[in-house]
């Protein structure tokens, strides 16, 4: 959800903008958001938060503004993170654990590095898959090589 509403600077004690006025979408009155101090404060938890590894922190939505379009940018970045983890884990049970080899992860985002990160982990995949395809489609051919000559044997 993007923010596009009108800004309106009101200037703070030594002439520099501290607040941002919003046109109210219900009743056309203005609204007043918070000091940007009190963003930053959020924002630094948040980005603390998601470099200890939890992806289930979220900037508000209701922030208007550029502390609204940096909330939403952060909530994309850390839900396309939190999917990753997700799909890494899934691809981990499923294909390591339950042996469906022909499973491969899907990320939520596929522009630039997501993609290539995508890419890697699916050919890093099936790098580790191919001795044991070798291995299991060989020893399915020999058993049939093999078949005859111990029919033959059996005969003698």
């Amino acid at each position: 959800m993007k923010k596009s509403e009108d800004r309106n600077p009101v200037a703070g004690g030594n002439g520099s903008p501290s607040r941002t006025l919003k046109s109210s979408e219900k009743n056309g009155s203005l609204a007043v958001a918070e000091p940007a101090d009190v963003h930053l404060d959020v924002i630094l938890a948040q980005l603390q938060a998601v470099r200890d590894g939890n992806f289930s922190v979220r900037l508000p939505g209701s922030w208007i503004g550029l502390p609204g379009k940096i909330a939403d940018t952060f909530n994309e970045i850390v839900a396309a993170n939190q999917q990753m983890a997700k799909e890494l884990r899934r691809v981990g049970q499923v294909v390591g654990k339950e042996g469906r080899t022909r499973e491969r992860t899907r990320f939520y985002e596929s522009r630039g590095a997501w993609g290539e990160m995508e890419v890697s982990v699916n050919t890093l995949v099936e790098d580790l898959l191919r001795p044991t395809t070798e291995v299991t489609r060989i020893s399915y051919f020999a058993s049939f090589i093999s078949e005859p000559a111990r029919s033959a044997r059996s005969h003698l």
